[in-house]
């Protein structure tokens, strides 16, 4: 009878962990989501009288993300990810607006008011080209926000290029990003809402290759609570998602094009005792990146492949891919640094902006 009462306990005992843990994935999955995203609010009214347009509808074209207006004419659209879009605004028995080059960001709301003009015959649509306003009434903290769009135009490889041209970053002679004068450790990184961070030491290790990034925002003061024990900084990197149409891009990047003095046969000088044997032969070698057997690339230099689009398992159903291998000789006369990062996501879209994302990240460095 023991043993029949314990056998029952412990079957009690591991459901109720099992309910716990369920309850926790529910409650830390829309959090973790809701960080990704961005969101658009405003108002629809009569151009002329400014009363609220009731029944209002708003989209973003090229999506399934709309809202329709309250009785405030007030409207949002939540669970929009980063990007530009083309918003448009219509009722019957008024001109459709449209609203071009809206920039939503993550964790952000987008103010935008639609002033819809009657019209009892066929129009065209209203076209205005959104502005972003020079001051947001919102912000509470120095934020920098680096999208997609730019990052394919600046000269970077890596995510701590891309931060120090930000203001208030620095790196110090081992190439440490130091922010606002702390420590290298204070940053706190976030990817796809996730914190990055080594369980064991602390630090943060971001093996997140340039072509794989929607969008980086840089958070350097008065940043919230919710960010736990970040000093310095904060960096939040949203990663790309597939989208509609299946697109690829492949990179390369040579090394360096001057060879370096230092890897010559003879660099010291020709006579050097140091370089040479008893019978006059050259005991300088430079050892050879594509030499090593931890080599999977017989190229020198940077090649990064992305491949994304949408998977055919469901109508709504995309992903992403990509992957960087790096080999590049030391400028001195031995050394070498490898280098690969491979990226993954797949999203699953459903109605009314929800959406369930899964995302990959490894990375690899020899030097």
């Amino acid at each position: 009878m023991k043993t029949s009462r314990r056998t029952e306990m412990n079957r009690a005992t591991r459901f109720k962990d099992l309910l716990w843990t369920i309850l926790l994935v529910l409650i830390f999955i829309p959090a973790v989501s809701q960080a990704q995203v961005g969101k658009i609010a405003g108002k629809v009214t009569h151009l002329e009288t400014g009363e609220p347009l009731i029944d209002a509808n708003v989209i973003i074209e090229g999506t399934n993300l709309g809202a329709a207006v309250d009785l405030d004419g007030r409207y949002y659209i939540i669970n929009v990810p980063p990007g530009f879009y083309t918003v448009t605004a219509s009722l019957v028995g008024y001109a459709t607006q449209k609203i071009t080059e809206v920039e939503v960001n993550s964790s952000r709301t987008t103010r935008l008011d639609f002033a819809l003009r009657p019209s009892f015959i066929p129009m065209e649509a209203v076209t205005v080209t959104w502005e972003k306003p020079p001051v947001d009434l919102q912000e509470t903290a120095a934020r920098s926000v680096v999208r997609q769009e730019a990052i394919r135009e600046l000269p970077v490889e890596t995510v701590g290029q891309i931060l120090e041209l930000q203001a208030g970053v620095t790196t110090d002679a081992s190439g440490e990003l130091h922010l606002r004068g702390g420590r290298s450790g204070e940053i706190v990184y976030y990817v796809d809402g996730q914190r990055i961070e080594d369980p064991i030491t602390g630090q943060s290790h971001l093996f997140v290759n340039r072509e794989a990034i929607e969008e980086l925002t840089l958070l350097s003061g008065t940043f919230n609570a919710e960010y736990g024990d970040a000093m310095s900084g904060v960096v939040q990197i949203i990663t790309r998602e597939g989208g509609d149409d299946l697109h690829a891009n492949v990179e390369y990047l040579s090394p360096m094009i001057n060879e370096s003095p230092y890897r010559q046969e003879d660099w010291v000088g020709f006579e050097s005792d140091a370089m040479r044997d008893a019978d006059d032969h050259s005991l300088y070698q430079p050892n050879e990146v594509l030499d090593e057997p931890t080599n999977i690339a017989d190229i020198t230099g940077r090649l990064a492949i992305s491949l994304g689009g949408p998977l055919k398992i469901t109508d709504r159903t995309s992903f992403f891919a990509s992957s960087v291998v790096r080999n590049e000789n030391s400028y001195l006369p031995f050394g070498w640094e490898q280098e690969r990062t491979f990226q993954g996501k797949l999203t699953q879209s459903y109605g009314s902006g929800g959406k369930v994302t899964l995302s990959y990240g490894n990375g690899w460095q020899n030097y």
